[in-house]
């Protein structure tokens, strides 16, 4: 989940609801001085500009009380002479 300066978006899947509270921009010099003229906290890459919505966005989302999660992954340790444990 996106998160800057102790902001982060929210899934509550007894709710239903994804709360959105980190926004995204291209790094263009028209979004910076938006976000800057926002007064919210930011960070930036070469390509995006995140930065804490003012109002949250929320959002419903179906929740199936069925899903199944499995762990059926294979883990490989090459190249060692050292017993490895996973």
């Amino acid at each position: 989940m996106p998160r800057i300066s102790g902001v982060a978006d929210r899934l509550n899947l007894e709710s239903g609801t994804y709360i959105q509270k980190i926004g995204r921009l291209s790094n263009t010099s028209t979004s910076m001085s938006y976000v800057q003229g926002l007064g919210v906290p930011y960070d930036f890459d070469d390509n995006y500009i995140y930065y804490v919505l003012p109002d949250p966005i929320v959002f419903t989302v179906d929740v199936d009380p069925m899903y199944t999660v499995n762990d059926w992954g294979t883990e490989e340790f090459t190249g060692t002479t050292v017993a490895v444990s996973a």
